[in-house]
C-alpha cells in the first residue's frame, strides 16, 4: 500500500491537471454538451486508468512473491494488465479526438 501511495505522488502533477480538465469541462457543458462530455469522460478514463494501474502493478507483484510465480507466469500477468490499460487509454484518446470533432462535421454540408 505505501508503494502504492509513493508511485501515486509521483504522479500528482499530472493527476491534477486530468482532475482540474474535468472540472473546466463540467463547468463549460452549456457551451457545447457533446465536446464537453466527451473530454471530462476522457480525461476521467485515463484519471482512473493511471490509478488503477499502479494498484494493480503492486498487487501483481506481491501475489508474485506470496505464491512464488515463476518469471514467466509474472511476465504473462504483466503483459495481459499492460494490454487492458493500453486499450482503455487508446479508448480515451479516441473520445479525446471525438471531442475536438464534435459538432465541426455538418451533414448536410457536402465535402470539399
Amino acid at each position: 500500500m505505501v508503494t502504492s501511495l509513493v508511485q501515486l505522488v509521483t504522479q500528482v502533477p499530472t493527476l491534477l491537471v486530468l482532475i482540474g480538465g474535468i472540472i473546466v469541462f463540467l463547468v463549460m457543458m452549456r457551451r457545447s454538451i457533446a465536446a464537453c462530455a466527451l473530454s471530462a469522460g476522457s480525461f476521467a478514463l485515463i484519471l482512473v486508468v493511471r490509478i488503477t494501474r499502479v494498484f494493480v502493478t503492486n498487487v501483481i507483484f506481491l501475489k508474485q512473491r506470496q505464491m512464488g510465480w515463476p518469471v514467466t507466469t509474472l511476465a504473462q500477468f504483466m503483459s495481459v494488465a499492460s494490454l487492458a490499460f493500453a486499450l482503455l487509454e487508446a479508448a480515451a484518446f479516441g473520445m479525446l479526438i471525438g471531442a475536438v470533432l464534435a459538432g465541426r462535421i455538418k451533414k448536410d454540408s457536402p465535402a470539399s
